[in-house]
């Protein structure tokens, strides 16, 4: 076997022939052969070195871009979501508070229609015994105890429902009210 050097630069092995595709090839001697196949080794080394040493920078700055950008886009993913979550709590925190709110006004006006109407009945038993008062001397005197017992039973009933819906004005409204819920509704001073 023997060591071939190309006109063109090509070191090639051949089995004892001279010429390949017509291409002209010398011989050499083993030495010479061995210290041209250690140069053009060294040499071809060197520039794979060069030419591995730039492709990889090009590819790993790259890759490193590459890389860094990822990392960017993650960090903005996990950023989004995290603002996305507290925007979603914030809305259900507004909207619970506005559902407590609007569930509050429901219940206040309620309470206070309910009072208002038991002040109504209270007032009509008021009137109801005024007006016994005024006309005690159409009645006979056991009628009119009678008739009088009877509209006291009114105002005490009339009177404890109006304390209770005071009561829950009290605790629905607070201080909102607060001067107004001390209402007394006690018997009336005049005693018969």
């Amino acid at each position: 076997m023997r060591v071939c050097l190309d006109v063109d630069g090509a070191i090639t092995l051949t089995e004892d022939v001279l010429s390949v595709r017509g291409r002209r090839r010398l011989t050499f001697q083993p030495l010479l052969v061995h210290r041209l196949t250690h140069e053009v080794y060294a040499r071809t080394c060197v520039k794979c070195k060069v030419f591995l040493t730039m492709a990889t920078s090009a590819h790993l700055k790259k890759k490193g871009e590459n890389l860094a950008i990822h990392e960017d886009i993650d960090k903005l993913v996990t950023q989004v979501s995290a603002v996305k979550q507290t925007t979603e709590e914030i809305k259900a925190e507004i909207s619970n508070d506005v559902w407590r709110r609007q569930k509050h006004w429901e219940l206040k006006k309620e309470v206070l229609f309910e009072a208002t109407r038991k002040l109504r009945a209270l007032e009509e038993v008021l009137v109801s015994l005024q007006t016994l008062y005024q006309v005690k001397e159409k009645y006979d005197s056991e009628k009119f105890i009678e008739r009088t017992k009877e509209e006291f039973v009114h105002w005490r009933k009339a009177s404890e429902e109006f304390k209770e819906a005071a009561l829950l004005v009290g605790i629905v409204c607070g201080k909102e009210l607060s001067s107004g819920r001390h209402v007394h509704c006690d018997r009336p001073r005049r005693r018969i």
